[in-house]
């Protein structure tokens, strides 16, 4: 992974994995998750890539959930991307009620 970092292919890593996670669950109704990193927001093909991917594998989009680390802009990014998409948002290790507010506002 870190040569992928440093050769600038993360991006292609992550589309892989998204790839392989829609062709696996395909024929199934469960809903699976897929990390992405802050990187593979700021390189705009995320939203477009996902929801070909979904087309292709007839998979409703509301059945993803994308994690990625906790950060204020990056969270407000996906969360944008995720509402555009129809993609569900799960907010994990809400620890005190700054971060449920600042997740209140966001969601």
């Amino acid at each position: 992974m870190e040569a992928a970092i440093q050769t600038k292919v993360l991006h292609l890593m992550t589309q892989s994995v998204i790839e392989q996670a829609c062709r696996k669950f395909s024929n199934t109704q469960y809903e699976f998750s897929v990390n992405i990193t802050k990187d593979d927001l700021f390189m705009n093909y995320l939203n477009e890539f996902l929801l070909k991917t979904c087309v292709k594998y007839n998979i409703d989009p509301s059945r993803i959930v994308l994690e990625i680390k906790p950060d204020y802009l990056i969270t407000e990014s996906i969360t944008h991307i995720c509402k555009k998409s129809g993609i569900k948002v799960i907010a994990e290790y809400i620890h005190n009620q700054d971060v449920l507010d600042v997740v209140t506002e966001i969601v």
